[in-house]
């Protein structure tokens, strides 16, 4: 069992979770910056051809094919995630006025004579529920970077290790397999489903929400894993976090300076978090009361607001294009907010990482310690404590 800490924090790894060998990769020059240039190429790429595709001339879908509302929702949704990823803005606020204005731009300049288009207030209004979609799907995913020192450390390894996984080509090939087989699995599926259980009337655009739907799952457990193996391979090479060259393990100090790029590190840094037992932590009965309550009113919202979206279309108030929509993200925002509620008790009980052991729960703020090496008096698991 190896151990580490920081600033009075406590924390934990198996062993076998971080095995050490001999084989080490090549150092990675410039990782912070070649972790971003994959996704800014490919950001560059879409903003063209999404420029493209809304100013062609006369474009028009055939009468089988998905909503254009869809096609809006979905595109500018992933216009989003892929500017995010980029670093460019630092502030999820100012990358919301971005991609509000570009999007307003965009369908703005599509009346432009010799365009030959029309500026369509719902397609900016799809726009805009694309890029509230996956605003609320990126705060689901992003890394709290909490006061402490300790959940800072571990916001800086998860984000040191997604740039390291996607500097390799590897990543890139193994996700563009899983959303192919997403779309495999996705579109046959939804749509059987659709067609016998629903009846459904719009198979091509059914097919087209499946294949999204299960290429994006697809893409998100890949994504996990890779983090995951980035983290570890971070920690076993004690890999700089700026500029990715390897830092001697016979240096036992506990923290220093990068000999290539002068960034300073410490060495509890490279700790991966522990992994949390199943059923370590613990939900109350009031927890598991309020969930319910939650998931309840959440069923109900949904269904309430596809009967008033149902009477409105029938006044003709909206498009059913823009029906069927709203439907859609709402159901996204209610399932996100639920499951945001839902994951309260395990991001309380790794907030306690750094003051209990993470193997049986004991507190650990007034065990004694000697050379920075103590041992939990209840389980016998071993901790280090680390003064800043």
């Amino acid at each position: 069992m190896e151990t580490g800490g920081i600033s009075g924090c406590t924390f934990r790894i198996r062993r076998d979770f971080c095995v050490v060998t001999d084989s080490v990769s090549p150092p990675i020059t410039q990782l912070g910056t070649a972790g971003f240039r994959c996704w800014r190429i490919i950001l560059v790429l879409a903003i063209l051809t999404v420029s493209v595709a809304t100013h062609w001339p006369n474009l028009t879908l055939a009468p089988e094919a998905p909503s254009d509302k869809i096609f809006h929702a979905v595109t500018f949704g992933v216009l989003t995630f892929l500017f995010w990823r980029t670093h460019w803005l630092g502030s999820l606020w100012a990358l919301a006025l971005v991609m509000t204005a570009f999007a307003a731009i965009d369908e703005r300049t599509q009346s432009l004579e010799w365009f030959h288009r029309q500026t369509s207030l719902e397609d900016w209004c799809a726009d805009m529920i694309g890029i509230g979609v996956a605003f609320l799907l990126i705060s689901q995913r992003s890394i709290a970077k909490g006061k402490s020192t300790l959940s800072q450390m571990r916001a800086a390894l998860a984000d040191a290790a997604e740039r390291e996984m996607f500097c390799r080509p590897f990543t890139w090939i193994a996700m563009a397999t899983s959303a192919a087989l997403g779309v495999l699995v996705g579109v046959p599926l939804t749509v059987a489903v659709g067609k016998i259980i629903f009846r459904d009337q719009h198979p091509w655009q059914t097919a087209f929400l499946g294949g999204v739907l299960f290429a994006a799952v697809a893409i998100q457990l890949t994504w996990r894993s890779a983090l995951r193996a980035a983290v570890l391979r971070i920690a076993r090479e004690r890999m700089c976090f700026c500029c990715g060259q390897h830092i001697s393990k016979e240096d036992t100090a506990l923290a220093g300076t990068c000999g290539s790029c002068g960034e300073k590190w410490r060495r509890a840094q490279w700790v991966p978090p522990a992994e949390v037992r199943r059923g370590a932590a613990p939900v109350s009965r009031r927890s598991l009361i309020l969930f319910s309550l939650l998931g309840a009113i959440g069923i109900m919202a949904v269904l309430f607001f596809m009967q008033v979206t149902l009477r409105l279309g029938g006044n003709q108030w909206l498009s059913a294009e823009m029906l069927d929509l709203c439907s859609y993200a709402f159901a996204i925002v209610g399932i996100a907010l639920i499951l945001r509620f839902m994951s309260v008790p395990y991001r309380r009980h790794l907030a306690n990482e750094g003051s209990n052991c993470l193997a049986c729960g004991h507190d650990l703020q007034g065990t004694s310690s000697s050379s920075e090496v103590g041992i939990c008096p209840e389980c016998a698991t071993e901790f280090v404590r680390i003064k800043a």
